[in-house]
C-alpha cells in the first residue's frame, strides 16, 4: 500500500471515529484504488437506508377505509408501503404504482424477474439469498393473494427480520421463517433486491 493510500485510509478512519465527513481528496483516492470495495460500501448504506426509512414507520396505522399517506389510493397497502420506502431511500428501478401494478402484492415478483431482480426461494428452504432492503414477496405471481414487506434483517440461522405494511391495519416489525410463514394466503415466493 502506497504511503498516500495509507495516508487516505487513515484519514477516513479517523473521520469515521470521529463522526464528521471524509475529506474528499482521502475518498477519492480509496474510490480510485478500490472500486469494488467503495461499491460494496454504498450498496450496504443504501440497503441500510431503506431498513432505517421502513423502521421509522413501524406502529403507523391506516385511516378508515384503507387509506394511508403511502398513495392516494385507498387499498390493501402493502404494496404501496414498499414502494414508498424503496422511493424515499432512493431506489432508481421502482415497479409502476397502481392497481394491477405495485399495489397488487405478486406484481413485485413478475416485475422484478423481468428486470433480473428476483431471487427464489426454494421450495421447502430457508435460502433465496435474501439481504436486508430486499422486498419478500409472498404468493405466486399472477395471483390476487400475496403480501409484500421489507427485509430487515437476515439472521443466522435463516430466519428474517421484515417490516410489513398492512398487517392487521398498520406497519409491523416481526421475524418470521421464510420455510413455513405465510401471509394473505401465499408462502414466501422469492426476495427483490433493489437496484440504486
Amino acid at each position: 500500500m502506497s504511503p498516500r493510500l495509507l495516508s487516505a485510509v487513515g484519514a477516513v478512519a479517523v473521520a469515521a471515529l470521529l463522526g464528521t465527513a471524509t475529506p474528499v481528496s482521502a475518498e477519492s483516492e480509496l474510490r480510485d484504488e478500490f472500486p469494488a470495495l467503495t461499491a460494496a460500501a454504498d450498496l450496504a448504506a443504501s440497503r441500510s437506508e431503506v431498513v432505517r426509512i421502513a423502521n421509522g414507520e413501524v406502529g403507523y396505522r391506516e385511516r378508515a377505509g384503507n387509506c394511508t399517506k403511502y398513495s392516494k389510493d385507498c387499498a390493501a397497502w402493502c404494496g404501496m408501503f414498499t414502494r414508498w420506502v424503496w422511493n424515499k431511500a432512493g431506489v432508481s428501478k421502482l415497479p409502476p404504482a397502481g392497481y394491477g401494478k405495485a399495489w397488487v402484492a405478486t406484481y413485485w415478483a413478475s416485475w422484478g424477474a423481468g428486470k433480473g431482480l428476483l431471487k427464489r426461494r426454494p421450495a421447502g428452504t430457508r435460502k433465496g439469498d435474501p439481504a436486508a432492503g430486499d422486498v419478500i414477496v409472498y404468493g405466486v405471481p399472477g395471483s390476487l393473494a400475496g403480501h409484500v414487506a421489507i427485509v430487515a434483517k437476515v439472521h443466522a440461522d435463516g430466519k428474517l427480520t421484515t417490516i410489513d405494511g398492512n398487517l392487521s391495519n398498520k406497519v409491523v416489525k416481526r421475524t418470521i421463517d421464510p420455510k413455513t410463514t405465510t401471509t394473505n394466503g401465499g408462502s414466501v415466493y422469492g426476495y427483490v433486491r433493489p437496484a440504486f
